[in-house]
């Protein structure tokens, strides 16, 4: 190998482990970006939760006529029972049955927030409303099926510190890398010796 194929050979690794770095960097800004992202966004989904602005429910029972699948990953908002119009979807329990998303059929006496909803499997129900009912504002649809066992304040409380346990580890592993930067710099560079370079003694 003469000494031009050595400075060549030298270059071309260089050159490779600054793409590397460029793609290690890269996704180390990609995981760090999805990381804040996720956790900005369970932050807002519990803070809204804790102040009853709204709740994010799967959808496991869903009755007739209602527009979306059971599987569904609902956004509900409070509303006063009063203000419902028929054709409104919304969360309600029924007879201390687990609750379940119901089409609003009509409105049988707004005063005493008396309403008919569809039931399942042609059912139909007269049921008087607390205050308070929860409407859906959102649906994304098949994202219930995941995200259903992580919904609810421990869930969520869990999954932030979870993303803020990826923002810390990423920020350690860049900083490391820097470390790593800093210290091949401050090396001496080391001159590529063939097996052709002239040695001089003394």
């Amino acid at each position: 190998m003469t000494r031009a194929n050595g400075r060549r050979a030298v270059a071309t690794r260089s050159a490779s482990d600054r793409a590397d770095g460029r793609v290690k960097a890269f996704a180390r800004r990609a995981s760090r970006t999805g990381a804040a992202v996720l956790t900005a966004a369970l932050v807002v989904l519990a803070l809204g939760a804790a102040a009853g602005r709204w709740q994010v429910l799967p959808a496991q029972s869903v009755g007739d006529h209602v527009s979306f699948e059971a599987g569904s990953l609902v956004i509900v908002e409070p509303i006063d029972a009063r203000l419902l119009d028929a054709g409104d979807e919304i969360y309600v329990q029924l007879d201390g049955a687990d609750g379940g998303f119901r089409n609003v059929v009509s409105i049988v006496d707004s005063w005493e927030r008396k309403i008919e909803l569809n039931g399942r499997n042609g059912e139909r129900h007269i049921v008087e409303m607390p205050p308070k009912a929860w409407r859906v504002s959102r649906v994304i649809p098949y994202a219930g099926i995941p995200l259903g066992i992580l919904v609810g304040p421990i869930q969520s409380i869990a999954l932030v510190v979870f993303g803020l346990g990826l923002i810390v580890s990423a920020e350690w592993k860049r900083s490391r890398a820097e470390r790593n930067i800093d210290l091949d710099r401050a090396l001496p560079a080391a001159s590529p010796v063939t097996h052709d370079t002239p040695v001089t003694t003394g």
